[in-house]
């Protein structure tokens, strides 16, 4: 068997040429070796009208492939040093990722109001504001918390504390403790006769010191404030300069710029600021004070210093579509890492484009960190579910859940709780009901560790659910899904549900404990309904001597898919806690009632190490035959998309983001019915912190035509899609006479043929699709009139053609056989 090796093919291709562009000669996959030739079963049949579905026919197809362009369309929420972007491009994939990319379009920075949350198992959440590349708290003072990633291992704090502020010889600060008052982006301390605030913008927090009126005194203004944490600054004389604070590294965090006064009537004065030791003295020399016009303002602006490479700002994420309401109806939430210790979790829509975004929910406090984002609907009550789980000071771990509704686009911080007792609960997974009738409640999914005075990954977790009450912002009591004191369970991912059933599918990796079969890491699947009734265990990759972890579940009700990575012990040793593989394996699942079997499994992506991380896995719910998968390859940081049909082999492939060297996160996915294409949702650690969201559509076919000429009224339709790798497509022939014998001529060119010299033919007939040779397929069993209707389905080795179909049958009498005209129908991946 031959070993393609994509991602080590990307891998040595330039990544990008002058000016930033892609370079369009190498970023779209391609495979690097394919068969010589193609054998194709159509599984094709007649359908009667008692339902009789008769055998199809197989056909040797010529060994050319021809590949065909589709289009991508990149939403990519960036934040530059000084603007947020949102970023909408439209590109013709050739051999390319992007292409042609069009002129952004910009809006506002993405700034998190002001605001504060419950309390939460003894713990103040605190009055926090953020930016895209900062946080800060207003609770106890000022706190400046720069978003570093994971590459520092506990957060870099600036905290100021306003020591002195004279004219001249008065004191403008009272003794009394300040008071502290804010709107959703600036918050003021009143100090007595001057007034600190500070401005939340994308670009850094704005310190402004206000001075309402002329104080009584004359002379310079001298401020004095401590700056503590554990970021420093050297010692410096005055000077109008920004001042650099630093870590215990002697990295470059935080940037205190040079300050500048600004009167009534918009004269400017540049100030000086000193350093020395904790304090940091501002002063504006008395002769433009004196002629100043007041209020005067003072306004040094602190900002991010810092380069984030080889850092991991955002991790996991989650994206979805939820039609209906007034708008704004693509959902994305991300991990965001201040330090290794504190990740903060933020959540927003926007329009489908990506224009009009805000975020309508954010949990950054530094009192706990929060992790796993997973994003859930309801689509009858349009209410959306974000769990996550919040790891606390004290080393407990608890999963917590927001409910936000589908015309809510305010910032609402409303949080409610699963209650696991003593155990610590972390990775929640939330379903999505589709079903019309459902009532409102949604399933959650999550791993539980053992009570434990600290949260650590035991060897025998657990997979538990919880129902949720959407309508009264409840959860029940968990129950479980998996759990033996001779197994550990890890990584649950549930289906969703679309019809009555009311049951879904849910996934987890299963490993042996002592005398457990299970001697590594395998996949089992259970079905469960709202009141925790489960199916029995459907088991794959047991004692296949690898390692099968970190499954994905999509779709609904019976059939789902279900994805997962593949490791040999040797790479990744007995019980690795990672979710790397060398291969990507995919099932096409169904339920049969009692129990789950796989219809159609395939293999992807094969490597020689275990660089594949999947994350992302999504069901195209109008053909309901393709799945698409997004993973990313630790070894070139890209970010990879592959189209599956309905055998789970590949249909196409496709470079979603070449790295050029920088670390990326995530890669998953969302199908969206409404505009039936996928979103794609992925973080890019640069020095403009992208969280990118593309739009994968499949490639547009052509409309059917008819041509040549018939001497039949009988006319032919196309059902389904015409996508290669969809199972469900059928070709119609109406109009024929009621019981009248006929049948379809399917072939691979047109050809235009006078019938003469068969008497059973009526005179004038032409033959447009070939009976015979190497441009015809096959013949199709015969029906009677007055519809034929035929089963095709396009395997995803077919190359893009067109198919041409011609009916024959007789006329009423059953004496005289007709043709119909050619009927095209093209077939595209």
């Amino acid at each position: 068997m031959e070993v393609c090796d994509p991602i080590a093919e990307a891998a040595t291709r330039p990544q990008r040429r002058a000016g930033g562009r892609p370079d369009t000669k190498s970023g779209r996959f391609r495979a690097i070796c394919r068969p010589s030739e193609t054998h194709v079963r159509f599984g094709v049949g007649v359908t009667l009208e008692g339902g009789l579905r008769l055998p199809g026919v197989s056909h040797r197809l010529p060994s050319k492939l021809t590949m065909n362009h589709r289009k991508v369309v990149t939403v990519a929420f960036t934040a530059g040093p000084r603007l947020a972007t949102l970023f909408f491009a439209t590109a013709v994939a050739a051999q390319s990722a992007l292409d042609g990319v069009s002129p952004p379009s910009h809006v506002t920075g993405v700034v998190t109001p002001i605001h504060t949350g419950e309390s939460d198992s003894g713990f103040d959440y605190g009055i926090w504001a953020a930016a895209l590349d900062y946080k800060v708290s207003f609770h106890d003072g000022v706190t400046f918390v720069p978003y570093l990633g994971r590459g520092v291992a506990t957060n870099r704090a600036w905290r100021w504390r306003t020591l002195s502020a004279r004219i001249g010889g008065l004191e403008l600060v009272a003794g009394t403790e300040p008071r502290l008052s804010h709107g959703e982006r600036r918050a003021e301390y009143d100090l007595g006769a001057i007034v600190e605030a500070y401005d939340v913008r994308a670009e850094g927090l704005e310190q402004t010191f206000v001075i309402p009126q002329r104080p009584s005194a004359s002379g310079g203004l001298l401020i004095r404030g401590q700056v503590s944490g554990n970021v420093t600054a050297p010692v410096r004389g005055p000077a109008h300069a920004p001042v650099v604070f630093s870590d215990t590294r002697g990295d470059a965090v935080i940037e205190y710029g040079a300050a500048t006064a600004v009167d009534a009537d918009g004269r400017r004065c540049a100030m000086t600021t000193a350093v020395d030791g904790g304090e940091v003295t501002l002063r504006l020399e008395a002769p433009w004070l004196e002629s100043a016009r007041y209020p005067v303002v003072v306004d040094p602006l602190i900002g991010v210093f810092h380069d984030v490479t080889g850092n991991t700002l955002a991790t996991a994420m989650d994206i979805m579509h939820m039609p209906g309401g007034n708008g704004r109806r693509l959902w994305f939430a991300r991990e965001r890492w201040s330090s290794a210790s504190d990740a903060d979790i933020w959540m927003s829509r926007s329009d489908d484009n990506g224009n009009n975004l805000v975020s309508v929910f954010n949990d950054i406090s530094a009192t706990w960190s929060t992790t796993g984002p997973s994003l859930g609907r309801h689509q009858r009550s349009g209410y959306a579910l974000l769990a996550f789980a919040r790891h606390f000071s004290n080393d407990l771990r608890r999963i917590r859940l927001h409910r936000h509704e589908r015309n809510d686009f305010t910032l609402n911080q409303s949080v409610f709780f699963v209650d696991t007792g003593v155990d610590h609960g972390w990775r929640p997974d939330v379903a999505i009901e589709l079903d019309p009738l459902a009532p409102r409640f949604l399933l959650v999914v999550f791993q539980v560790e053992d009570d434990g005075v600290t949260f650590s990954e035991s060897q025998t977790s657990e997979i538990k659910a919880a129902l949720v009450d959407l309508n009264n912002e409840a959860a029940g009591s968990p129950f479980e899904i998996a759990t033996s004191s001779l197994e550990d369970f890890e990584r649950p991912t549930i289906a969703g549900n679309e019809s009555g059933s009311a049951e879904f599918a849910v996934a987890y990796q299963v490993i042996g404990n002592t005398t457990s079969p299970h001697r590594d890491w395998d996949v089992q699947m259970r079905r469960t309904d709202r009141s925790g009734t489960l199916s029995a265990a459907w088991t794959t990759g047991f004692r296949s001597g690898y390692h099968e972890l970190a499954p994905r579940l999509a779709g609904h009700d019976e059939h789902v898919v279900l994805a997962f990575t593949r490791a040999d012990p040797a790479d990744v040793g007995p019980r690795p806690t990672s979710r790397n593989g060398d291969r990507i394996l995919a099932h096409s699942m169904s339920w049969g009632g009692g129990s789950w079997s796989s219809l159609h499994t395939a293999v992807h992506d094969v490597q020689q190490d275990p660089r594949l991380e999947l994350n992302g896995l999504g069901f195209d719910r109008a053909t309901r035959s393709h799945a698409v998968m997004a993973f990313r390859s630790t070894a070139t940081e890209n970010i990879y998309l592959r189209v599956l049909g309905y055998r789970m082999q590949q249909v196409t492939a496709e470079v979603v983001h070449l790295s050029g060297g920088n670390p990326t996160s995530a890669g998953v996915v969302a199908y969206d019915a409404s505009a039936d294409d996928y979103l794609v949702a992925y973080g890019v650690d640069t020095a403009f912190y992208p969280a990118n969201v593309d739009r994968y559509q499949h490639v547009a076919a052509p409309l059917p035509t008819t041509g040549g000429l018939g001497c039949s009224a009988a006319s032919f339709s196309w059902i389904g899609s015409q996508l290669i790798g969809d199972e469900d497509c059928r070709v119609r022939l109406d109009g024929l006479s009621n019981g009248a014998l006929g049948t379809v001529l399917v072939g691979l060119t047109p050809i235009n043929q006078l019938i003469t010299g068969v008497p059973v033919v009526q005179p004038g007939c032409w033959l447009n699709v070939p009976n015979t040779g190497a441009g015809a397929l096959g013949t199709m069993p015969f029906g009677f009139g007055p519809t034929l209707l035929y089963d095709f389905d396009l395997p995803e080795w077919l190359p893009p053609l067109t198919l041409y179909f011609q009916g024959v049958h007789f006329d009423a009498a059953n004496t005289t056989v007709v043709t119909t005209e050619r009927f095209a129908v093209p077939v595209v991946k």
